[in-house]
Order: structure tokens, then C-alpha cells, then sequence
């Protein structure tokens, strides 16, 4: 949903209040606003081999302790995102842990990225014990570094 989306969901919500709703619809309206604004849709998600290779062989990448980030600046990928982490990790329930707080940390500040590259994230062994809030903090360090960060 855009921006647009979410103010007619916005309005929509005072337009409930004013009528005499009940509470419970309002917040209602407003988590769906919330909830829309920071989605992470399908069309927005590298897919398949030949994407994640040409992203990983021709971008350039960067590192800190918990994230490494391989960009590529592409008309065809542009906005897209891919997730990994290596097998060196552990077993796949800690790999599929560490994928989830590298797809939280983006959804939570994509508006914050620019969307003219294709980026993947790839989670480290220091994320594998870390809170998500580490790896926001770890997201934004890095992206900055980068140059795609939107302040």
C-alpha cells in the first residue's frame, strides 16, 4: 500500500471517530495503516538463482560484525532484496532465525533505503545470539557506509 493508502485509511479512521464508532473499530483502521505502511510484498523479494547470482558476482559489497551487504545498482532488480545465511551459522532453525530478523530489520526501514539497487543481506555469526533491535542498529550502520540511506 503507499502513502496514499494509508492517509484514505487514515481519513476513513476519523470518519469512524466522528460518526460515534467504537473504539475498537478506530485502532482497528489504525493498525491496518500501520501494518500497510511497513509491508514487505512479494514483488519487492530477489527470487530465484540468477538474480541472487548476478547481485552477489557483479555488486560490490560491505561488512560489519553482524551483517554483510552485496549491492548492485540494476534498472531490472531495482528495489529488490534477498535474504542468506551461510550453513557455517548451524542447523537450519538458526539459519531461518537469523534470515527473520534481517527481513524484519528491512521491512522496519526500507522507506529509510534507497530503491535504485538490489541488495542482499547476508546474516553473520554474531547475529545469531542478537535481539532484532542489534540488528536494525547493525542495518542502518551499514547502509550508511554504503551511501543508501535516506535520513
Amino acid at each position: 500500500m503507499s502513502l496514499k493508502g494509508v492517509v484514505n485509511a487514515a481519513e476513513n479512521c476519523l470518519l469512524h471517530k466522528r460518526r460515534g464508532r467504537s473504539l475498537y473499530t478506530v485502532a482497528f483502521f489504525s493498525y491496518y495503516a500501520e501494518v500497510f505502511m511497513f509491508e514487505l510484498g512479494r514483488n519487492k523479494i530477489l527470487r530465484g538463482k540468477n538474480e541472487f547470482n548476478k547481485v552477489h558476482s557483479k555488486g560490490h559489497s560491505l561488512a560489519n560484525r553482524e551483517i554483510v551487504i552485496y549491492i548492485l545498482e540494476d534498472e531490472n532488480l531495482n528495489g529488490k532484496v534477498g535474504f542468506a545465511a551461510g550453513k557455517k551459522l548451524g542447523c537450519a532453525v538458526i539459519r531461518n532465525r537469523v534470515k527473520r530478523i534481517l527481513r524484519e530489520a528491512y521491512r522496519l526501514n526500507q522507506h529509510n533505503i534507497k530503491q535504485n539497487c538490489a541488495i542482499i543481506l547476508v546474516g553473520r555469526k554474531n547475529l545469531v545470539e542478537a535481539k532484532c533491535d542489534v540488528a536494525i542498529k547493525s542495518l542502518k550502520d551499514i547502509c550508511k557506509r554504503a551511501k543508501i540511506w535516506i535520513d
